[in-house]
């Protein structure tokens, strides 16, 4: 490998601690037999709308609200997060400007006419007083030059419940291009991100079904999840809403990062709430692929030794600024889990190098540098803490500091 800087070019690194273990699975294909249940777009309607006021102990307004986020003289602007849809609102006086999964607010001085909002690293600060300050808003979340947003959303109910705690609800949303050959290979990206509901069991059930389309993919995730379910499942319609903490609820976006000739870095997030309000989670995880491909591009091809193991240092000390934790016990919390020493021992920091520890991160080109995520669970030893990120620039592990 001649350069970091030039293989950055051509390469998403996606630095997994190790091949999981292969297990034995015996696949079965069976025919398609269409969607178990119908699939439609989901426009965002106010009567269908559940601002959760409560917070559940949130002092921030990520969750929950709606909560005043910024004022100029009669005109407020307040942010909330929609148990119903699953995404962060924005509304400017009673009108609702912005509905979006991956969106943010940047908390700040809610009696101030300025407010910032942040979505996927790329954060936004606008006087809501100011001529403009909606297309602004709405800019932030909406896809780039050339490209289109598709959403779909199915629901079911498994009679292995009672109602309403056996009623699922999945939405799907895409940023996709126009130019119809990019489509298809950002079709097979997508395909390659998307939680398909999983069969653990040694035998697998493979729908064969053509996909052509996002709303195929989106019909193909039904049909899977209905062979998933214990029972058969009976259709819902996608628009009939149950009360959002007696559910099962989930959204899936795949959005547009940043793009090079031959790299094109995508971001996934999912937001979902379970039944009785329990396991509400958040998170946002980056992929880049070969544009030409569609396939994800390895990091063993990309990273020497020496650069690898100066890009666990970058990282291991984001993480430490970021959870407040010294770099000693990221190494130690992240060995305990994925490094082991002769004789199957987990050593701690100090008793082992960078070499012998492969950090269980996953990370993609960005326009400054690499979006880093992570396992949550692993620093805080809960099980439903999901991927967490951080930004580490280039420079950190090459001279260059910009990539094309």
């Amino acid at each position: 490998m001649k350069s970091l800087s030039y293989a950055a070019m051509l390469v998403c690194a996606m630095l997994l601690s190790s091949a999981p273990a292969a297990r034995s699975e015996i696949e079965i294909k069976i025919p398609s037999r269409g969607p178990r249940t119908e699939i439609a777009t989901v426009p965002v309607l106010p009567q269908y709308m559940y601002r959760d006021t409560i917070g559940f102990g949130s002092g921030e307004p990520n969750w929950g609200g709606p909560y005043q986020i910024a004022a100029s003289g009669a005109l407020t602007a307040r942010a909330g997060y929609d148990y119903n849809y699953l995404k962060h609102c924005v509304w400017l006086g009673d009108s609702l400007i912005v509905a979006d999964a991956a969106l943010r607010v940047v908390p700040g001085d809610s009696c101030a006419s300025r407010m910032t909002l942040s979505r996927l690293g790329k954060p936004l600060t606008v006087d809501i007083s100011a001529p403009g300050a909606v297309r602004r808003i709405r800019a932030l979340v909406s896809p780039p030059k050339g490209w289109t947003r598709e959403s779909y959303s199915y629901g079911m109910v498994d009679p292995e419940y009672d109602e309403p705690f056996g009623v699922k609800r999945r939405t799907l949303e895409a940023e996709l291009p126009r130019d119809p050959v990019l489509r298809r290979t950002v079709l097979k990206m997508i395909d390659s991100m998307l939680p398909y509901p999983k069969q653990y069991r040694d035998t697998v059930y493979v729908p064969v079904r053509k996909v052509t389309s996002f709303r195929d993919m989106v019909e193909l995730d039904a049909e899977l999840m209905a062979l998933t379910c214990q029972k058969e499942p009976q259709p819902l319609p996608p628009l009939t809403f149950y009360t959002p903490m007696a559910t099962e609820t989930e959204v899936v976006a795949i959005d547009y990062v940043w793009e090079s000739p031959r790299v094109l870095t995508l971001a996934m997030t999912e937001n979902a709430c379970y039944q009785a309000g329990g396991g509400r989670s958040s998170q946002t995880v980056y992929r880049s692929f070969d544009k030409r491909t569609g396939v994800p591009l390895s990091p063993e091809k990309t990273f020497s030794k020496r650069q690898l193991r100066k890009m666990k240092k970058a990282v291991a000390e984001a993480i430490a600024r970021d959870r407040n934790m010294t770099v000693e016990e990221v190494f130690s919390a992240f060995a305990d889990v994925h490094c082991v020493g002769p004789d199957f021992v987990k050593p701690a920091y100090g008793e082992a190098g960078w070499d012998d520890l492969t950090l269980p991160f996953t990370l993609a080109l960005d326009k400054g540098g690499y979006r880093v995520n992570y396992p949550g669970g692993d620093l805080t030893g809960f099980g439903e803490d999901g991927f967490w990120n951080v930004f580490v620039p280039y420079y950190r592990v090459s001279a260059k500091t910009t990539r094309k």
